[in-house]
């Protein structure tokens, strides 16, 4: 109770005699009522110190039994651990509002990624949707790719007639995915010695259904993930890197030629992690897988809607 609460209930008791108190009795009053709330407050800020104090010891107690004896904590989406804290993660979510644009480079300056090599030990995932591929020329199916930051300053021409795109993706950046002519989707880096390091093919890739790629990329392999689930390894003798890569290397969504005549590919959720990810990153990445309305792809035309045969 504050002092001019505890005045007014005094007055209400005392009534009107309250007035004729002598000067030095309601000194006294005042002054009790001074010293009461003056140790309401210290009692509340010793209640407040103990309660913090307790909460410390617990977590100190807490974090003690997570490093040694089983895991108490949740520091990243998916691991072991009963309580989850949350925190700033250190990957970023590119191509996440509405239909991307060709020749669309992340990530660039003053982004946080933007001082990485991405050479190898890193991690990214694309949810892509795919619609009828017999609309688009069967030997320029590109998704998207990585290069230099200075090679992207300049967009990729079509290959010439008569190159094949891998030989030609091959030349011109030290990453690529795609889709062959049989539809399957590979994702291939080029290794030290110029020469292809692909994962094996992801056959029947899904079409008119969002699905998740996600490539996990450590210092001498990769491994391929769609929808969570591990499609396949490559191991290379010695770190991957490529003899065009750079110490900023940037990824770039395949130029308007890849979707030609007609648009039939579509990424969203470009997920970028500066190291490679645990499994459980993979399978508990946010954001959720996008939904087919978030693509922004415009009507397909012509009336059918059968999905090509893969």
């Amino acid at each position: 109770m504050n002092a001019a609460r505890r005045q007014a209930v005094i007055n209400q008791i005392l009534g009107s005699s309250y007035d004729y108190i002598s000067p030095y009795t309601k000194t006294a009053y005042s002054t009790f009522s001074q010293v009461t709330s003056k140790e309401n407050s210290n009692y509340t800020l010793e209640v407040l110190f103990y309660v913090f104090l307790y909460i410390f010891l617990i977590y100190l107690v807490l974090l003690l039994i997570n490093y040694t004896i089983t895991p108490i904590f949740s520091f990243i989406p998916g691991s072991a651990g009963v309580i989850g804290i949350p925190g700033n993660g250190d990957n970023i979510v590119y191509m996440n509002t509405g239909l991307v644009p060709v020749n669309k480079i992340v990530p660039v300056s003053p982004d946080l990624l933007s001082t990485q090599n991405f050479i190898n030990k890193f991690s990214f995932s694309v949810d892509l949707y795919l619609r009828r591929l017999t609309d688009t020329a069967s030997g320029t199916r590109l998704i998207l790719y990585k290069t230099s930051s200075a090679a992207a300053a300049t967009p990729l021409a079509a290959p010439p007639t008569g190159t094949g795109l891998a030989d030609y993706m091959a030349q011109n950046s030290s990453m690529f995915m795609y889709l062959t002519n049989t539809n399957d989707l590979i994702i291939s880096f080029v290794n030290n010695t110029g020469t292809l390091l692909s994962s094996p093919p992801i056959q029947n890739v899904p079409l008119y259904t969002p699905f998740r790629i996600s490539v996990v990329v450590e210092s001498k392999l990769f491994t391929v993930y769609l929808n969570g689930k591990q499609t396949g390894q490559a191991v290379n003798r010695g770190p991957i890197t490529s003899p065009a890569a750079s110490t900023n290397q940037v990824f770039i969504t395949a130029a308007s030629w890849a979707n030609s005549p007609v648009r039939t590919v579509f990424v969203q959720n470009f997920n970028l992690w500066p190291r490679a990810i645990a499994y459980t990153e993979v399978v508990n990445a946010q954001p959720a897988l996008a939904p087919i309305t978030q693509f922004g792809a415009e009507e397909e035309q012509g009336t059918s809607s059968s999905c090509s045969t893969n």
